[in-house]
């Protein structure tokens, strides 16, 4: 990274005079040299964020929306004089596999750690070219983020006072009178090709129905005149402001550089702590390892070893989170001594047992009661925290070791194939292939067996999981339960929402009285912004199973 020159230059030394002065002229602000790129910037990238995000947060849009954001932030690195250092490649594959990811998948949880992890990366991108964050630790991109945040909320106005700078400094200066003449231009084009745009797009429409059943679907929006325009405003008036807000707090380093001097305190204190948990989790280890593993040891009167092993796996996850967590902050806010050292060390051995007794006692409690999202995102983590505890010992004996790059390494690697994967397949998948066919599931003999039966967590899978419960609801013979006509109504309601076109319906059974009737129900056609890899599939898997009927 190369530090900031030019306009980002300007901007820093014009907070430092503005400082310098007396009182009466301290609140006094120059012009910001980079209001055109960064108002006319905002103004598009707003636009183009409500047009590809507007109730579509996981539509095929969404990685041109990622797409998109990297190469405005990249444009506004270049502007400001920063090169982009070859260490982007990394985030920046991250995010756009994040972003096709949002577009194969429906389940809200992958859904929601998608956006997640696409801002945290986008922050991540910031903070490393504007800031020395090459020893920054976890907490302190943390500390960062919120700083930022909280200071785009105080420089809310800061678009309408560089607008009111900028129009005043046109009238002495030739560089701004230029530049505003050339916003007006732009603006002005802008403008008089919107009815040519119009006028254009209406006659090809008309010389070919395929083009225009595309420009319908495309830019289709759930317009109600009661609602609507007030939420796209609101998108826009937040996407520009969010943009340019953000801009102005990195240019203006909103978040303070630690000092490289800084103090850490005595070790006494975290050798104490450290002490004490080693003691305690060297009896639990203990325990674990003599009565889960080896199973040598006495339960008390009237607990089973069944009951025993299934039982505390969200405990042992948390204290295992926990242990991370006081390791790394100790290893950065406590001096190096070799006590101290040992006992993290120790802690973090502990920490590998109640890894592998979670483990273990969830893959049993899998084994009887079968998979959930939760079960199966609980394996997933320990295993990262596995890898990240891995990190934690390096960093215990090499004092340089870079923690945060690692760990945002180890969490892409394993959590984009997990994103990727649609847990809500597989777990259908698995689960079902534990059900016995109905007919024999309802022998009196079929109670003595093993077998799934919780058809409610099924129906409640998102589309992900349509393909293969079609497949094996119709192989089992359960598509005539309730569950699977529920699941079904879903797929159907949610079909009407995505298409923006109102339900004919209220409930499930009122679908399942039209699907006896002799009137097709067609399925709506998606707006092309909003089309969705696996919507898309289970809208088949519907299509194909009901047509027999005569109804698709």
């Amino acid at each position: 990274m190369e530090p900031v020159n030019t306009a980002t230059q300007t901007i820093l030394q014009s907070q430092e005079q503005g400082q310098a002065q007396n009182p009466a002229q301290a609140h006094k602000r120059t012009p910001n040299p980079m209001f055109v790129f960064m108002g006319a910037g905002s103004l598009i990238y707003a636009f183009f964020y409500t047009l590809l995000l507007y109730r579509n947060h996981s539509g095929i849009t969404f990685p041109f929306f990622v797409g998109g954001t990297c190469f405005f932030f990249f444009c506004y690195l270049k502007k400001c004089g920063i090169t982009a250092g070859k260490d982007r490649i990394l985030p920046v594959v991250g995010l756009m596999l994040l972003g096709i990811s949002t577009c194969l998948t429906d389940s809200p949880s992958i859904l929601f750690l998608n956006r997640l992890g696409v801002l945290l990366l986008f922050f991540y991108l910031f903070f490393h070219h504007f800031y020395e964050d090459g020893d920054w630790s976890p907490g302190r991109y943390l500390r960062a983020f919120v700083t930022t945040v909280v200071s785009c909320f105080r420089r809310l106005l800061r678009p309408v006072q560089d607008l009111r700078l900028f129009l005043s400094a046109g009238q002495t200066g030739d560089s701004y009178r230029k530049s505003r003449e050339r916003t007006r231009d732009v603006i002005k084009g802008i403008l008089l090709s919107l009815p040519l745009l119009a006028v254009i797009l209406h006659l090809l429409g008309s010389a070919d129905i395929v083009f225009a059943d595309l420009i319908r679907r495309t830019f289709r929006f759930e317009f109600d005149p009661g609602e609507d325009p007030v939420g796209i405003l609101s998108m826009l008036l937040f996407s520009f402001l969010a943009a340019y807000t953000l801009m102005c707090s990195l240019s203006e380093r909103a978040v303070k550089e630690p000092s490289s001097e800084a103090k850490k305190g005595a070790p006494a204190t975290a050798i104490t702590v450290t002490s004490i948990l080693c003691t305690v989790y060297a009896l639990f280890c203990y325990i674990q390892i003599f009565y889960l593993f080896i199973g040598a040891g006495r339960l008390p009167e009237g607990f089973t070893y069944a009951a025993y092993a299934r039982e505390g796996f969200f405990q042992l996850f948390y204290v295992c989170l926990l242990n991370l967590s006081v390791v790394l902050f100790c290893r950065s806010r406590y001096r190096e001594h070799r006590i101290l050292k040992g006992t993290l060390t120790f802690i973090c051995l502990c920490t590998y047992i109640m890894i592998a007794s979670s483990a273990y006692r969830m893959l049993l409690y899998i084994d009887v009661y079968y998979l959930t999202f939760l079960r199966l995102f609980v394996l997933w983590a320990l295993f990262v925290i596995f890898l990240l505890t891995g990190g934690a010992v390096l960093l215990i004996y090499r004092d340089g070791f870079p923690y945060a790059r690692y760990s945002l390494l180890v969490l892409l690697v394993c959590y984009l194939p997990f994103s990727l994967a649609r847990p809500d397949y597989w777990i259908a998948r698995y689960n079902l292939s534990y059900a016995l066919p109905k007919k024999e599931a309802q022998l009196p003999n079929a109670q003595a067996r093993q077998h799934f039966q919780d058809f409610y967590y099924i129906s409640h899978l998102s589309a992900d999981a349509a393909p293969i419960i079609y497949r094996r609801a119709e192989a089992l013979g359960y598509t005539q339960d309730d569950w699977f006509m529920e699941y079904q109504w879903d797929l159907f309601r949610q079909n009407y929402r995505e298409a923006n076109v109102a339900m004919p319906y209220s409930g499930y059974w009122f679908f399942e009285a039209e699907m006896s009737s002799e009137e097709p129900v067609p399925l709506q056609k998606t707006p092309v912004r909003k089309w969705n890899f696996s919507r898309q599939a289970a809208y088949e898997a519907f299509r194909d199973y009901n047509y027999t009927t005569g109804y698709f």
